[in-house]
Formats: structure tokens, C-alpha cells, sequence
């Protein structure tokens, strides 16, 4: 489970917690999306989103250990994870954050087909699926609530569509 998740358990915003804990909001959206990992923050920082959640700092550092073991573009040195050139995370999930209710919930439902397709059973809402979260990626990107860069990560991800350049 990563913070993230565990905020949306709780039915926590990440602004929520930065308001009661005091630490940025862009510093809980980095470690929510990857950008960085709670081995990285300082121990006040820690120590304060321990004191907002009311929980133990092992409990929040294993939330931390377990999004590091459970996604292998995160494991390895600092250096590693991200892109020499750019700067940016090697690993693109960031972009999955902050995701708009409605295409948070298309997105689940075809997480979910795609998971019994690649096991080999039939979903006979697949096709359902797949023509909703286009259309609420498109209607995302239309009103301006993700970035074209999300809309391309997300229809190549979960889509499997490829981007003609």
C-alpha cells in the first residue's frame, strides 16, 4: 500500500493532510506520485505526517518500503530512478496522480478487464470499459483537467494505444 492509498482509505485529500500537518502540498503530491520516497524526507516531515494520520513512523515507513518493493521502474539508487537528462522519474506513474473522480472510477473498471483478458476469461464489459475511459480521458484533456501528457500516458497504458508522432 502506498501513502497514497492509504490516504484515499481514510478518505484523506492530499490537501487535507498538508493543511493539518503543515508540510507543502507539493511535497505530499511528490511522495504520493513517486517523485520522491519517505526515505528521503527529513524526519520532521515524517514526524509531522505521523502526527496528522495518528499513526506509528514504522507504519508510514513501510508504506514507503512496500511502494519501493512493489514497483520495479522505483527500485535501485536515487540516481536510478530518475532520467540523467530530463531530471524527471524514469517511471511515469506521477502521472496517474490527482486523476479526476470519474476517470479515477473508468480507470479502475478497466484495470480490472484487462486483468481477466490477460488471464485468459472473457469480460463481457470490455468494450464497455475500454469506450468509457477513452471518453473520460478525452473529455479530461478537452476541459483541461490532465495534461496531454497524462491523456497519452494513460491511453498508452491502459488503452494500449500507441501515440503516432
Amino acid at each position: 500500500m502506498t501513502l497514497k492509498e492509504y490516504l484515499d482509505s481514510l478518505n484523506i485529500t492530499i490537501h487535507h493532510l498538508s493543511q493539518t500537518s503543515g508540510i507543502p502540498e507539493t511535497t505530499i503530491i511528490d511522495i504520493c506520485c513517486g517523485k520522491i520516497s519517505l526515505q528521503e524526507c527529513s524526519s520532521h516531515t515524517i514526524q509531522q505526517i505521523v502526527k496528522a494520520l495518528d499513526c506509528t513512523m514504522e507504519f508510514i515507513m513501510s508504506l514507503d518500503t512496500a511502494n519501493l518493493e512493489n514497483s520495479s521502474d522505483l527500485t535501485g539508487s536515487a540516481n536510478s530512478r530518475y532520467d540523467e537528462e530530463s531530471g524527471l522519474p524514469k517511471s511515469k506513474k506521477y502521472l496517474e496522480c490527482d486523476l479526476p473522480p470519474y476517470l479515477q472510477s473508468s480507470l479502475k473498471n478497466m484495470i480490472a478487464s484487462w486483468e481477466i483478458l490477460d488471464s485468459g476469461g472473457t469480460d463481457l464489459h470490455w468494450d464497455l470499459n475500454w469506450c468509457e475511459l477513452n471518453a473520460d480521458i478525452n473529455f479530461a484533456e478537452v476541459d483541461q483537467e490532465i495534461s496531454s501528457e497524462q491523456a497519452w500516458y494513460l491511453r498508452e497504458t491502459y488503452l494500449r494505444i500507441e501515440q503516432n508522432d
